[in-house]
Order: C-alpha cells, then structure tokens, then sequence
C-alpha cells in the first residue's frame, strides 16, 4: 500500500518536479499499487532542439537502466525472504517467468 508522500502532490511529486524545475530531471514517473496507478507524470523535453516535451507515450532508450530492474526484484524478494544473497540470479528469472509478470 502507497502512503501519501507517494501520491500526487505527496513528497515524491514534489521532489521529482522540483528537480525538473532545475533542469536536473527530464523523463516520465510512473507509480504504481496493485496495478493502479497512483503517480503518473512527466517532466522536461524528450528532444529539446526540436521542442518536444517527455509525456506518457514518449520512448526511452533503456540501456543499462534494466540493471537497476533486475536489483530491484532481487531486493523485494531478499526483503520478502523469498531470496538469500547467494541465490543465483536465474532463480529471479524463473518466478518472474512463471507468475507471468512483465516489464513494460
């Protein structure tokens, strides 16, 4: 369950577009609870010479940014006890495959 500092005008919210009032974050937010939506917004210029602003359907290079997905499953599995520290990373892979979830 998502607390208030979570949701729209809630610390995150703020955070976020303060620093994209700086100039030091341009990309979209998208946060979610049990499949709703709580936070959704984008911030800055997805190409500037252009004029083109970040919004929901704006695509991103990825690159290595996968990484921090894959970190961030094996945390709330080791916080949920669901995986040690040297589980191989396979172990991941195989839930995620058979519980059918999916990065989008």
């Amino acid at each position: 369950m998502t607390s208030a500092q979570d949701r729209p005008g809630g610390e995150l919210d703020r955070l976020v577009a303060d620093l994209a009032s700086k100039d030091q974050f341009s990309g979209s937010l998208l946060l979610t609870c049990r499949k709703r939506t709580v936070l959704s917004r984008s911030h800055g210029m997805a190409d500037k010479r252009a004029g083109i602003r970040n919004g929901p359907r704006t695509r991103f290079v990825l690159a290595s940014v996968t990484k921090l997905f894959t970190a961030t499953g094996w945390l709330v599995d080791l916080g949920n006890c669901e995986m040690g520290t040297i589980d191989p990373i396979d172990r991941l892979a195989r839930r995620l495959v058979l519980d059918g979830s999916t990065i989008e």
